[in-house]
């Protein structure tokens, strides 16, 4: 799956590999119909859940399991694929104000992540 990943199909793989969002996924349901974007179910989706959890239960096996996902995407061949996970996770915690959520995310993430958060950071000052 590493370089696999395509944009088409980035959620329905996200949901394979982390069945635990799949509730919040179909709750949500309503706001994309058949046409959704895949930066709509993150921003709905995924940021909320990991959100949760780094600040309450940031040793989280599911959070784990995110963070490992979001390193494949960053990864990934396809640069759509890559621009998915710099946006809405990565841009999300380099702008992110709460240090709990930020310090227990950067423990958890990957070299590529962490270097695309670092990147986005240098790019506020």
């Amino acid at each position: 799956m590493a370089n696999e990943l395509v944009y088409t199909t980035v959620i329905e793989e996200l949901l394979n590999t982390i069945p635990e969002l799949k509730p919040l996924y179909a709750e949500n349901t309503h706001l994309w119909f058949d046409d959704y974007l895949p930066y709509v179910v993150f921003g709905f989706v995924v940021v909320p859940t990991m959100e949760e959890l780094l600040k309450y239960d940031w040793q989280s096996p599911v959070l784990k399991r995110i963070f490992d996902f979001i390193e494949i995407m960053m990864k990934s061949k396809h640069n759509d694929v890559q621009t998915l996970a710099a946006i809405e996770i990565a841009e999300w915690l380099a702008y992110e104000e709460n240090p709990v959520i930020r310090t227990n995310a950067i423990k958890l993430m990957g070299r590529k992540t962490l270097k695309e958060m670092k990147g986005r950071i240098g790019s506020l000052d």
